[in-house]
This record gives structure tokens, sequence and C-alpha cells, in this order.
């Protein structure tokens, strides 16, 4: 029960200070697939309510605190945009996008508190999962389908990491193109 414990509120500080350790896929080889899933869920759940209440309190200034004004930059085009749900969701669903910079600007969006809580955890859900599988594979030594996870993963990453901007910039027109209208 303490490792879990420990296990969450480590996934929870990681949420909150953005470094990205491989936590989700020690979650899988600590708890396995189904467990490390379910930790992971709840400290990504939390760590996200911690800097959803930080930034509507506090707001811009600690959002400066972790992320510089060229990465916030990139971003800013969803601040203003009322209906920014769906278009959050997708980012947070594709592989590249980083998630810890969506986590703080997310609030300082005309989105709804719920909707917040609607997009976080389900949009992340595949990928925790993924990281799941693969912490439980390494540990039952089936290190096969831990590679063949990890490479179909890598790949979807690496494109989404090499088409971002062309993402981010289609995102960018559709919201113009909505608020033109």
């Amino acid at each position: 029960v303490k490792g879990a414990l420990l296990f969450t509120a480590l996934q929870a500080v990681q949420i909150i200070l953005g470094f990205v350790p491989p936590l989700r896929i020690l979650g899988g080889m600590l708890f396995g697939a189904f467990w490390g899933t379910v930790f992971s869920a709840i400290g990504i759940y939390l760590g996200s309510t911690v800097v959803f209440i930080l930034v509507k309190l506090i707001g811009y200034p600690i959002v400066q605190l972790f992320f510089s004004e060229k990465k916030i930059s990139k971003y800013k085009f969803l601040q203003d945009e009322e209906k920014v749900v769906t278009f959050f969701a997708l980012l947070y669903l594709l592989p590249g996008i980083p998630k810890d910079i969506l986590t703080y600007i997310l609030p300082l969006s005309k989105m709804k508190k719920r909707d917040f809580f609607y997009v976080v955890i389900p949009a992340r859900l595949p990928a925790i999962i993924l990281s799941g599988v693969v912490g439980q594979s390494i540990r039952d030594g089936r290190f096969v389908l831990a590679i063949i996870v990890s490479v179909i993963v890598f790949v979807i990453t690496f494109l989404g990491i090499i088409f971002r901007n062309r993402i981010m910039a289609k995102f960018q027109q559709k919201i113009l193109k909505k608020k033109c209208k």
C-alpha cells in the first residue's frame, strides 16, 4: 500500500514539475499493467488538478516559471477560443506534443473546469495503458512484447514530433477560421 501511495504521489509530482522520467513504465513493472495504469492515472489526475488550481489562482506568472515565453507563445492561439475542448483532447492524444505545457496552458483558456478533467485522463489513458503493458512485459520477461509495443509507440511519437508543427498550424487555422465567421 505504501509503495502504491508513493508511486502515485511521484506521478503527481512529475506532472507538477513537468519532468519526464519513465514512471508509467515503472508502474507497470512494480504493480502490473492494470494497477500500474490505475496508479499512474490517479497520480496524473492529482498532479493535473494541482496544476489547474495553481494556474487558476496565480495565473500566467506560474506558467512562466516552468516554460519559456517561446514555448508558451506556440499555444497562445488556444487561450482565446471558447470551444477548445476537442482541440486539446486531440493534442493530448497526439504523441510528440508536450503534455506538460498543455496542462499549464489549459487553465489559462476559457475551457471549463469540468471539461478540463474530462479531457486530461481520457486523452492520456492510451499512453498510460501502453506504458503499463511495457512495464509488466519487462517484469515478466516478455521482452519481445515490450520491444514491439515500445517500437510502435516510438514510431508514432517520432511521427508526432516530426509533424507536430504542421498539426499545430492546422489547429490554429481552424480556430482562426471559426473566429472569423
